[in-house]
């Protein structure tokens, strides 16, 4: 019965925003902008869309490709939120 609330708990993260809090970002030669921070909910993969924002200037939002997710300098595939929400 645990593994059915963990997957029915997968399903759900799934399905939240995704919220990532950026604390750092710096360039990288050859490969372009990196960003650093805490992903609080939702899932990124390798090769999605995600918006990114707000913009201080006008409040927008700009389309973002992700190209690469390391995790403790290894490279993944897909990251999910740490959202603490219990089912």
């Amino acid at each position: 019965m645990r593994g059915l609330n963990t997957q029915d708990a997968l399903r759900r993260q799934a399905q939240e925003p995704t919220t990532f809090i950026i604390d750092e970002t710096f360039g990288v030669p050859g490969v372009g902008t990196v960003v650093a921070g805490t992903l609080k909910g939702g899932v990124i993969t390798t090769g999605a869309s995600l918006l990114l924002g707000p913009d201080l200037a006008d409040g927008s939002f700009k389309p973002t490709a992700i190209k690469s997710i390391a995790y403790k300098r290894l490279t993944v595939h897909k990251a999910r939120g740490c959202s603490a929400r219990r089912a």
